[in-house]
């Protein structure tokens, strides 16, 4: 069997058993609001590492808030969307709806793909690292979300997932992937095909899922 299909079968169980409570998620709404302020770029956020004040679950942004980081820009892309009123929207949404173990291990992709068919996007998926069906997603999506092992030999290593987006030069740019500049600035990296990027997340990295997005 996929063991990739196994991981996200356990993570949407997880998902299940880890909706935070209500209570939880209207302090942390009233709180991230003015937490967000100083933080929020005019643009795509990518340094998560500089988010611990801003509340997920039981958590917080920094250690397990990188699905959301990766939802906020993907509409970032796709619409025009950002601030810190749409961003503490998302978390607020994503805390009822697909957090695992209360925001600890972040979110079930698959909670991902549902909230962007839900936006009425085009959504296309595989947890196969298929040179052929990633290839077509290149075609037809807009952004892309990527979960992806940093390690693939260490499979109880953490799991990141980023957005990546089209640039103007026709690569592609995967946004909150821990890469600085000389000057310590974190910034996007830089991909020529949507396959290199599904497969370039670490030097060691293995992709768990992706999704492609597109407006109808």
């Amino acid at each position: 069997m996929n063991r990739n299909r196994i991981l996200l079968f356990v993570m949407k169980v997880l998902s299940v058993i880890g909706r935070v409570p209500l209570a939880k998620v209207n302090r942390n709404f009233r709180k991230n609001r003015e937490a967000i302020l100083p933080r929020i770029p005019n643009g795509f956020i990518e340094d998560q590492r500089n988010w611990k004040p801003v509340g997920f679950g039981f958590w917080n942004m920094a250690f397990s808030g990188c699905e959301i980081f990766a939802v906020y820009n993907a509409m970032y892309a796709l619409e025009g969307r950002f601030g810190p009123e749409a961003l503490a929207e998302d978390i607020r949404y994503f805390e009822r709806h697909g957090a695992m173990l209360h925001g600890g291990f972040g979110l079930s992709p698959y909670a991902i793909e549902a909230y962007f068919r839900k936006e009425g996007y085009v959504v296309s998926t595989t947890n196969r690292s298929d040179g052929t069906k990633i290839r077509a997603m290149e075609a037809s999506g807009e952004a892309f979300i990527l979960t992806a092992y940093n390690h693939k030999r260490n499979l109880f290593g953490q799991i990141h997932t980023v957005c990546i987006t089209r640039d103007s030069k026709g690569g592609f740019l995967m946004h909150n992937n821990y890469v600085k500049n000389s000057h310590g600035k974190y910034l996007a990296k830089h991909f020529d095909t949507l396959e290199a990027a599904a497969n370039g997340l670490t030097s060691d990295s293995t992709m768990i899922y992706l999704i492609g997005l597109a407006k109808s």
